[in-house]
């Protein structure tokens, strides 16, 4: 309440530079990277003194808000925040969605069944990152390759930040296979949220150490290099080409 004009106007905790606040309709409106919200975002907001609720936080959002203009109330903030995230500060995904795995949005998963043959595909992935490692002879004690891993870590960590919009999608893509990341959007398994999806990012580092143990010791027994390429070529025919296949065709398949 304006003491001065006697009329009600828009909260302090709202008001900011390009951003604008109708008391008549409850509209709020902002350029965008920004979200405005109360602290509870599941309760209807009721902005008086006893209610905790009623704390109005207003801050910058770079990473999962919306970069275009919005025009919300504070009973529904969720339309300030990009692909398909919600909740306070955009932080998780909306009912219905999950994590995609390879970028910080949220999809629906369609088949549950897929979360087997992405785990044949990482599994054998891994298998092939080792063996180009050691034929390659790849070390990051080599200056080179240790300055191009830190500077890829630095480019991925700020990479919404620097693309939104996904302007250099093949860099973007080597970026992410540098820093053990899937590089594509998938779907793993439906209601996956971010700190699980933290611990299947981790889950596959260990992966590789366990994969590069035993290749080491096959290595010692049966010889190196002719087994290696041989070892590699044989997954490659026997189950990266059928399954590439099998993801390049499977949109057309479920249509069928």
């Amino acid at each position: 309440m304006d003491s001065n004009l006697r009329t009600c106007t828009c909260s302090q905790g709202v008001s900011r530079e390009n951003v604008t606040c109708d008391i008549a309709s409850q509209n709020i409106t902002h350029n965008g990277l920004l979200w405005i919200g109360t602290y509870d975002t599941s309760t209807p907001f009721n902005a008086n003194a006893t209610n905790p609720n009623a704390c109005i936080i207003n801050e910058d959002c770079l990473l999962y808000c919306s970069p275009n203009p919005v025009t919300f109330q504070l009973n529904d903030t969720d339309t300030q925040c990009a692909d398909n995230r919600g909740q306070r500060m955009c932080g998780s995904c909306r009912e219905g969605y999950s994590v995609l795995m390879g970028s910080s949005k949220c999809g629906q998963c369609h088949n549950n069944y897929m979360i087997i043959a992405w785990i044949a595909l990482f599994a054998v992935m891994g298998v092939l990152l080792v063996v180009l490692l050691i034929a390659l002879n790849l070390t990051v004690s080599v200056g080179t390759l240790n300055g191009l891993l830190f500077y890829a870590n630095i480019v991925k960590l700020y990479e919404p930040v620097f693309s939104r919009k996904g302007a250099l999608p093949v860099l973007s893509q080597v970026i992410s296979w540098i820093n053990l990341d899937f590089g594509f959007e998938i779907c793993f398994y439906n209601g996956m949220d971010t700190y699980a999806k933290q611990w299947l990012q981790f889950a596959f580092p260990f992966y590789l150490w366990f994969v590069i143990i035993v290749i080491k010791q096959l290595c010692r027994r049966y010889g190196k290099h002719a087994w290696l390429f041989g070892f590699a070529l044989f997954v490659s025919i026997i189950f990266v080409i059928p399954y590439t296949l099998f993801v390049l065709l499977n949109p057309f398949i479920e249509n069928l």
